[in-house]
Parts: structure tokens; C-alpha cells; sequence
């Protein structure tokens, strides 16, 4: 589960609420394109704007779309431990196949305050969990001893790292051996990240191109690096075109110019501005995933 292609992926909204039909779509089109896993309700998917009725109908939502062909996981991380337990309890009772975890944000909690919060989570559910890393987002650093105490949750099975750290990975590999799966949650560097003892990658911009990243994952562990290295070049540009602006932002501005979903977030995040979109759109024109007269501006 915690290896290869896994996705980000973004929450539709329609008039202000979830739009569960396109969740659904979205979902299925994922698992026809060879996408191996879904992050469901994580920053990409403005999880932290959702009650947890709205988390719950997500997820509700994505298990429907899935039907059993790609495994449903469950971003539960929040700035309490009480809420990260309660949301992971009611994401496993509702049926998902697995749980991310971020350290939590604004609180700046200490080593042991980290380890105490996972062992909580970890206690509370049976569910496998990968532990989110997004310094950029938690103004907080997971410090390697700290994932030596850690380490002794034998479900706590995987890390996200969403830093552009690429020493971080062969450290870690080295120090932990397989004891953790390693997904990159950088996008920009994620080939490299594969190169450097990474396991996957937990995509924003897979889920414009979900076929693409899910060739660059076969590819490597084929050792066919003709093909990784076009699937990597192909996906650059579109990775610097929907990370143009806080994420999702871009992202959204793509996916309803593809016709995926209305360009709708919630506050305090607002649409793209001219000049970004302008970039977004020209970029899917040129790796053709627009043609002249075909922008759907939903």
C-alpha cells in the first residue's frame, strides 16, 4: 500500500459542499489509470477546512469509487491528539485500508510529545499508518531519534517526507534499513528521491497525470531508465505549472480546465490569479492535455 504511485488527491466542492458524484469519478478514473494508492482529505485535499461529517463523506465517497481496486488512505492528522484519534477511529470504522498521519502544526511539540501523539494514534486504530514529515507546513522537524522510539510501533509503517532533503532518504535507508517504507511528497525532486533508496511518491501533480506517474514508478522497478527518464521529463514541467502557487490552488485551476472538477476551494484559499492560470493552462496545452478550444473553465 505505502509504495509506488500514490496520490494526493484533491476534494471537489460544488456550491460550498463536497461534490461526492465527482469524488466518485475521480476515484474510479484513478484506478483505471494504474494509480496504486489515494491519500484522501490531506492538505492537497484542504482537509483542514473539512468537519469531520464532510471527512467522513469523503471518505465514504472514495471507498464507493474504489470498489475494492486501490487501497483508500485516510489523512487523520490534526493539531490535537484527542482529534487525530477520534478522525482515525471513525476513518477505520467506516472501512478505509489505511491511515497518514502528520505531525501536528502550530503546537511545536517536543520528541516525546511526537512519540506520545503516534503511540495514541497508533494504540486507538489496527490500521497500517505512514507518518506525514512537512516541515514547510508544521514549522516542526522529525529528528532521528525521535524515529528511533518511534520505530517501535510495528504499525507505523511508512514516512512522507515532503522536504526537498534528498540526503534524508539514503540516511534513513541506512540507518533503518526497510524498516520504514520512504514516499516523497515533493514533487520536483520525487525521481531523485526514488534514486536516493525512496519507496513511492505521494503526488499533487498525479492527479492530472496519474498514468504518467504510475509508468515512472513501473519504469524504475524495471530498471527500464529510458522510460523513467522520459516519464520523469514529461512530468516536470507539469509539476512546476500546478505548484505554481500554494497548493492546491494550481492544482484545481488544472484539474477544471481538464474537465475533473469546478476550480472551487474554500477560504482563506482563493482561485488562481490571471497570470498563474494563464501558466497552468499553457502548460497542459504543450504536454497535450488540452488542444486549442478545449479549456473547460468549470
Amino acid at each position: 500500500m505505502f509504495k509506488k504511485s500514490v496520490v494526493a488527491l484533491f476534494t471537489p466542492f460544488k456550491d460550498g459542499h463536497i461534490d461526492g458524484q465527482a469524488v466518485t469519478r475521480l476515484v474510479d478514473w484513478h484506478a483505471s489509470q494504474g494509480t496504486h494508492a489515494l491519500v484522501v482529505g490531506g492538505c492537497t485535499g484542504e482537509g483542514n477546512s473539512l468537519t469531520p461529517d464532510e471527512h467522513e463523506y469523503l471518505l465514504k465517497c472514495a471507498l464507493e469509487g474504489a470498489a475494492g481496486r486501490l487501497p483508500i488512505i485516510a489523512s487523520t492528522g490534526a493539531v490535537t491528539t484527542h482529534e487525530t484519534v477520534t478522525l482515525s477511529k471513525r476513518a477505520q470504522k467506516i472501512g478505509v485500508q489505511g491511515l497518514m498521519i502528520m505531525t501536528p502544526s502550530v503546537v511545536k511539540p517536543l520528541g516525546e510529545g511526537l512519540v506520545a501523539h503516534f503511540a495514541a494514534a497508533h494504540g486507538a486504530v489496527d490500521l497500517p499508518i505512514m507518518l506525514y514529515h512537512n516541515p514547510g507546513r508544521t514549522c516542526g522537524k522529525l529528528e532521528d531519534d525521535t524515529l528511533e522510539a518511534l520505530a517501535s510501533l510495528p504499525r507505523l509503517l511508512a514516512i512522507k517526507d515532503s522536504t526537498d532533503n534528498l540526503t534524508w532518504p539514503l540516511a534513513l535507508k541506512q540507518r533503518f534499513g526497510d524498516r520504514f517504507a520512504l514516499l516523497s511528497g515533493e514533487d520536483l525532486t520525487c525521481a531523485a528521491f526514488l534514486a536516493q533508496g525512496g519507496d513511492g511518491t505521494v503526488s499533487v501533480t498525479a492527479n492530472v497525470v496519474p498514468h504518467l506517474y504510475a509508468r515512472l514508478h513501473d519504469a524504475w522497478r524495471a530498471g527500464d531508465l529510458a522510460t523513467f527518464f522520459k516519464t520523469r521529463d514529461a512530468i516536470f514541467p507539469l509539476s512546476k505549472a500546478v505548484l505554481c502557487v500554494t497548493n492546491p490552488i494550481a492544482l484545481k485551476c488544472a484539474a477544471s480546465l481538464m474537465g475533473l472538477c469546478r476550480d472551487e476551494l474554500r477560504l482563506p484559499l482563493t482561485p488562481a490569479s490571471p497570470p498563474a492560470r494563464a501558466f497552468v493552462e499553457a502548460t497542459l496545452h504543450k504536454a497535450g492535455l488540452l488542444t486549442p478550444g478545449q479549456a473547460r473553465h468549470a
